[in-house]
């Protein structure tokens, strides 16, 4: 006998529903956000930028499906009842993880001890990997309610929500994290 949620997991909608907002959310998250974004900050900003950009890739696609649902809940949910809606939302969060993958490939090559390393990489995840998936729209619900007068209040507060995040991250790593001591001087592992 299989318990309730193995049996959920098997269960899920297999057909797709694809409506031309759904279209729309698919193209600035897959094409613009992830195809061609990453690519181009790859090569013209400096790679500690680039790697929270990809660190909070799912991020801007949780504010994206928080503020506006009809577009991008199909793309990011992780309480879905549609199987491709969970693939694309595990090959978000897996883009994401990169990002964390990629910032300790970083600062390993640049000498920092494993220990340093590992708790910069733990930082990231709790910050802006765990943290924001439970408290943004929840935040966001709570703080637009008081706010409703504005258009677009939703997409507001959920990116100030981010923003605020990616600045704990980034105040965290910069004066605890990065400021430990470095083995090897001047090595770099990406351009």
């Amino acid at each position: 006998m299989t318990d309730k949620k193995s049996q959920d997991k098997l269960n899920k909608k297999k057909d797709i529903h694809f409506t031309f907002k759904r279209l729309i959310g698919f193209v600035v998250v897959y094409v613009f956000f992830i195809c061609m974004l990453i690519p181009f900050l790859f090569y013209n900003i400096p790679f500690w930028a680039f790697t929270i950009y990809v660190c909070n890739i799912d991020q801007i696609a949780l504010a994206l499906s928080v503020s506006f649902p009809d577009y991008f809940d199909y793309l990011y949910n992780d309480d879905s009842d549609d199987l491709w809606t969970d693939i694309s939302f595990h090959i978000i969060k897996l883009v994401s993880l990169t990002g964390i993958f990629l910032y300790g490939l970083q600062m390993k090559k640049k000498g920092r001890k494993d220990i340093i390393v590992l708790e910069g990489m733990i930082t990231i995840a709790i910050i802006t990997y765990t943290m924001p998936e439970y408290l943004m729209p929840r935040l966001t619900n709570m703080l637009t309610k008081h706010i409703h007068d504005i258009k677009y209040s939703n997409i507001l507060v959920s990116t100030i929500i981010i923003l605020f995040f990616i600045l704990l991250e980034s105040i965290f790593l910069k004066y605890y994290i990065n400021t430990r001591s470095i083995n090897v001087e001047g090595k770099r592992l990406f351009l």
